[in-house]
């Protein structure tokens, strides 16, 4: 269950609970019109998926409580098993990577998301928290993936990288910044968050999703009060702060998602879980 999809209509992720009560006319958003699409959709996946003996795996207990709550899975046989990650080759080793900027003695703030364009990823909370608790002389913004709508307004000196389909880029890029930030309103995992985690940096992002299973507040990183930008910026300047006077943050960081995400500690999990689906 990467995201929603699977037990809603035609959305990727939902607020509204029509997943958990059936689609229908009665409970349709006041502000959609025509064909409902995704009462459609939902009621093909209804007719064919929700008798059949389906293993499912959530990459959270987020979205693990989605699933049990959902109408069309809710009985079906679930569990965690969280997105792991090869952390021999997400290493920060300084032989391996080389810098890609030079911010002039500032701080890197890394935003990477393939879908910044869309509201989800939370580029205008970070944008207002730049531009309006942010002191503009100590940072510097890196952007990576499609270009937000209001990249141009930020206020700080700023680059704009584009999209990236090369491992070796993006890890130069990650070993090039210093925080991450990506103030996401729905995430069922987020793997950027292990990827920038194996290079030691803090993230910073809301509280409410799943990516509070992967930062631990004030500990590898600082979890926003949810639609914050007054907080995201003080979980920057946290973030800031802690590397400053922490010289050993980075390493127990990355220490953290090994234990948690690695391949070699979890890997098991995986094969336990289709060990027993072929044992029935």
């Amino acid at each position: 269950m990467h995201d929603m999809w699977p037990f809603c209509g035609g959305e990727h992720f939902t607020n509204n609970l029509r997943n958990q009560n059936n689609y229908s006319s009665f409970n349709r958003p006041v502000n959609e019109s025509g064909l409902d699409i995704n009462k459609f959709v939902w009621n093909k996946k209804n007719r064919y998926l929700k008798n059949k003996d389906i293993n499912i795996i959530c990459p959270s207990e987020w979205m693990l409580k989605k699933v049990k709550k959902n109408s069309l899975f809710k009985n079906h046989k679930s569990q965690i098993l969280p997105y792991i990650i090869d952390t021999n080759k997400w290493n920060y080793n300084s032989r391996l990577h080389s810098k890609i900027i030079t911010p002039n003695g500032k701080s890197v703030i890394l935003f990477n998301a393939t879908s910044s364009v869309n509201f989800r990823k939370g580029f205008n909370f970070l944008a207002e928290a730049i531009n309006n608790h942010l002191n503009h002389k100590e940072y510097f913004l890196l952007v990576v993936g499609d270009k937000p709508k209001k990249f141009d307004d930020i206020k700080i000196e700023k680059k704009y990288f584009g999209i990236v389909n090369s491992d070796k880029i993006i890890k130069n890029i990650y070993y090039s910044s210093d925080i991450f930030v990506l103030p996401s309103l729905f995430e069922s995992f987020g793997q950027v968050f292990t990827e920038a985690g194996c290079f030691g940096l803090p993230s910073v992002a809301f509280k409410d999703t799943a990516v509070s299973e992967i930062i631990k507040h004030k500990q590898n990183g600082y979890l926003a009060d949810f639609k914050s930008s007054k907080d995201l910026a003080n979980g920057i300047n946290w973030a800031n702060n802690e590397l400053k006077i922490n010289s050993d943050f980075k390493k127990n960081n990355r220490k953290m998602i090994i234990k948690n995400f690695s391949y070699k500690n979890r890997i098991n999990d995986y094969l336990k879980f289709y060990k027993k689906i072929l044992e029935k």
